[in-house]
């Protein structure tokens, strides 16, 4: 009768050891728990030309975070934007326009800063694989760059000249003007930037347009949009390329 009563409770804590060993873990009342997958990243599309210009406007409007550097009072905003030249029957219309692949040949690439610090504005550009041992002439104009090489405008100025195009050297100068005349390396490469002690006009400021050569001086008519050379007080040659750039204006 012993042995048989011994039997009993081994037979029957084997069946607790394995019903045990079937639950989940957290006892007998714990349910099994599923995790959906984690989503996936989105894929990063590549910008379109109206958010590159959307995006290049919230940088340059939202400033740096914390105290101004440098001490000014007014704050400091940056602009950074670049793009590679291709010519203007493109597939894509491209932001960067080369009119003269003998100069700007395709593929070749800018870049183009700006930094409004206090009451002033600094401009830089750089470019990169252009026709080497050249100077080029280099300036701001009033609109974006389009199919014709006129149709970027003329060259910004600080204060108008209200005869345009502009001739007379008291507004035709560098001083109210965006020059950044520039010779390039043996490997097409070059780097300017000038500061000037006042702002673009908000949406007064809207391309980069290179020229054939630099810039002279002295009386005469603004030249540069593809019927001839001209002379005077902004003569500078064809307009070789353009790209269109979305300047910071305002206070």
């Amino acid at each position: 009768m012993a042995k048989d009563r011994a039997r009993k409770r081994m037979r029957g804590a084997g069946a607790v050891a394995l019903a045990a060993a079937l639950l989940p873990a957290g006892g007998a009342g714990a349910a099994a728990q599923t995790h959906p997958p984690s989503p996936r990243p989105a894929h990063t599309q590549p910008r379109t030309y109206a958010q590159q210009q959307t995006h290049a406007q919230r940088e340059a409007h939202a400033g740096p975070r914390g105290a101004a550097p440098h001490g000014h009072p007014h704050g400091s905003q940056r602009l950074e934007i670049s793009a590679q030249f291709a010519p203007p029957h493109a597939f894509v219309f491209p932001q960067a326009i080369t009119y003269d692949r003998a100069f700007v040949p395709a593929a070749s690439a800018i870049s183009v800063t700006q930094r409004r610090v206090g009451r002033g504005t600094d401009v830089g550009v750089a470019l990169h694989r252009m026709r080497p041992g050249h100077t080029f002439g280099v300036d701001v104009h009033t609109k974006p760059c389009a199919d014709g090489r006129g149709d970027s405008g003329p060259r910004y100025q600080h204060r108008v000249d209200p005869v345009q195009p502009s001739a007379d050297p008291a507004y035709a100068n560098p001083r109210n003007e965006v020059r950044l005349d520039m010779r390039t390396d043996r490997r097409g490469a070059a780097r300017r930037s000038v500061h000037r002690d006042w702002r673009f006009r908000k949406g007064a400021a809207r391309s980069v347009v290179l020229h054939e050569h630099a810039t002279g001086t002295g009386a005469g008519t603004e030249a540069g949009t593809g019927t001839g050379a001209g002379n005077g007080a902004d003569r500078a040659g064809d307009r070789v390329a353009c790209f269109t750039v979305p300047f910071a204006g305002g206070s």
